[in-house]
């Protein structure tokens, strides 16, 4: 069984950035190409995204497809509050579940993983989209990404430490293709490839043949 901390730690920290993106902001370059965005005015009415939250997320449960910085991601949460989310790294297959029994590292390659009690508090996948509600203002606009105009949606935050950024939720018609997360250092782009209303509930249960390690 390949069990690396190194491989441990980055795996942790991918998630908890993508799990609190909404929540926490972002810095860095940008991961896509776009060309900044023209603003349409401002609104404190119901949008796109207020929609979707709605629609999609109102009862807890969804799937979300996403590439982000070229790799390719995929969370769930069902209404029980469990979470899922697989991704690749270095070649290696990894899913990560957190649900009531704790918290899972699988490694399919050779169906190994790594087990930790459940915490007090964790992250999921809600902290990444739902951060939009009915009272908060917003602007509209569009930007370019890869050569396409899109029409986004932008709201605004501080953080705990004082921090302005935002994010921009990017449109073509009624459904999300990107977030953009834009702060003092720049901007982070993620790629929406799909967005499911209901889930696979066997998602979130550990296979019976993976070889499990306690922390």
């Amino acid at each position: 069984m390949k069990i690396n901390l190194k491989t441990i730690l980055v795996l942790a920290l991918i998630v908890a950035m993508v799990f609190c993106f909404a929540a926490c902001g972002s810095s860095g370059g940008s991961s896509g190409g776009s060309s900044g965005g023209s603003s349409g005015g401002s609104s404190s009415s119901g949008g796109r995204m207020l929609a979707l939250t709605e629609n999609y997320l109102a009862d807890g449960e969804y799937g979300i497809g996403m590439i982000f910085d070229g790799d390719e991601m995929y969370m769930a949460k069902d209404a029980a509050g469990s979470s899922y989310t697989s991704f690749t790294l270095d070649g290696e297959d990894v899913i990560m579940i957190d649900n009531a029994e704790g918290s899972y590292f699988l490694f399919p390659n050779d169906k190994s993983g790594l087990y930790s009690e459940p915490a007090d508090e964790t992250d999921d996948v809600s902290d990444f989209l739902t951060g939009v509600d009915a009272d908060m203002d917003y602007t509209t606009g569009e930007m370019e990404i890869d050569g396409t105009k899109y029409y986004y949606e932008e709201y605004e935050w501080v953080t705990e430490d004082d921090v302005d950024y935002s994010e921009r939720y990017c449109f073509d018609g009624d459904n999300l293709k990107y977030i953009v997360s834009i702060d003092e250092d720049g901007e982070d782009i993620i790629e929406i490839t799909k967005f499911d209303g209901s889930v696979d509930p066997s998602l979130f249960v550990v296979p019976d043949d993976y070889d499990i390690v306690e922390l």
